[in-house]
């Protein structure tokens, strides 16, 4: 009986002209898939500038080079094309935009699919990356938690937040070397909004932050080398690179934080649902609701709105709030310290509104 080793031996190969035959073949069909099932967004993308493109591989060769070669390509195709310019890495396509207009020229003739789908790996069944009716039904969710009477709720804890971060500056005041902004920014930032999403209040000192503040800070290098490293935009690249490299671990950590806050809470919502009536109106009363509280309770009447679709969120308004309100406060302590006269002026309207007074910011 021929072993296993002898029966491939004695095979007939194609000779090398057919395996380039059959791969070539294995492209085009690919090629061709991909664009039968992206033809939607393929005819939006047409009402848009696009830099001529090359067959399959697109604008790839755009952004070969070191950073600077790519840098003084892209700036070219700024003076060369009116804004909003697409151009496709592979199959992906990429928007240039050098006006604010843009961005909503943009939104109005794409998908979110077509925007988002490089943030699935963690905001997948969130706001962020959904579209149709699991879209529009997710916001009406979410929306409620920014109604008038919510964010006054929330300017407490932002009052509290920001005391604690001026009083960490004030130790820097006389201090003529440059500090790193960020790193006193971004950890109250997450405590802030965790503390008004949830309700669940995180202390300073916890190691788990720490752990979810550093898991975050890395996964933002990492998103940004995608830009890049070109073939990390193809998603099963990517993913293939995380789990090689290792760094899938701190994606997991992202996900895992929000989730031990989700399935505390939950409990803590199960059991206010099992009490009496007369004690439930009384927690009522006495707790102030957050988005996580809606959130838990459409979990509650409706089946196909699981816990994934409440860590989700939470992970979304954690990572996207934190990282987009962050970045808003760096900016404008960066252009004070820029600018003196600003900072001046800024502190003169503040004592119009304030006074000598140690009272808190109120909306009205």
């Amino acid at each position: 009986m021929k072993t296993l080793l002898e029966v491939l031996l004695n095979l007939r190969w194609p000779s090398n002209f057919s395996v380039a035959l059959i791969i070539l073949s294995g492209i085009l069909w690919l090629y061709y898939v991909y664009k039968w099932r992206m033809r939607d967004t393929l005819q939006k993308l047409k009402s848009f500038n696009s830099v001529p493109t090359v067959p399959i591989i697109g604008n790839l060769h755009i952004v070969t080079g070191s950073n600077k070669e790519r840098a003084i390509k892209l700036y070219k195709l700024l003076t060369e094309y009116e804004t909003p310019l697409v151009f496709k890495l592979f199959y992906k396509p990429i928007f240039i935009i050098g006006r604010s207009q843009d961005i909503q020229v943009i939104l109005n003739k794409t998908h979110q699919r077509d925007l988002m789908g490089m943030f699935e790996m963690v905001l997948g069944d969130s706001i962020t990356c959904l579209q149709g009716e699991k879209w529009r039904k997710h916001r009406r969710i979410v929306t409620s938690a920014f109604s008038p009477t919510m964010l006054q709720q929330y300017l407490k804890i932002f009052n509290k937040y920001s005391s604690l971060l001026t009083d960490n500056l004030k130790k820097f005041a006389d201090n003529d070397k440059a500090i790193n902004m960020w790193s006193h920014v971004d950890h109250l930032n997450l405590l802030s909004i965790t503390q008004n999403m949830t309700g669940h209040k995180l202390e300073l000192g916890d190691r788990t932050n720490a752990e979810f503040i550093e898991a975050f800070n890395k996964s933002l290098g990492i998103e940004t080398s995608r830009f890049t490293h070109p073939l990390l935009f193809l998603n099963f690249m990517y993913r293939m690179y995380l789990f090689i490299s290792g760094k899938i671990e701190i994606f997991k950590t992202i996900r895992r934080f929000p989730r031990q806050i989700v399935k505390k809470r939950l409990a803590e919502y199960e059991i206010n649902e099992n009490s009496n009536q007369e004690d439930k109106q009384h927690k009522e009363i006495k707790s102030s609701k957050t988005l996580i509280d809606s959130l838990l309770k459409t979990y509650s009447v409706d089946a196909a709105f699981t816990e994934k679709h409440v860590t989700a969120e939470i992970a979304n308004m954690m990572i996207t709030g934190n990282e987009s309100t962050s970045t808003t406060i760096n900016f404008v302590l960066l252009m004070m310290a820029m600018h003196p006269n600003i900072q001046e002026r800024v502190y003169e309207e503040i004592k119009t509104v304030l006074g000598n007074s140690d009272r808190e910011v109120e909306t009205e």
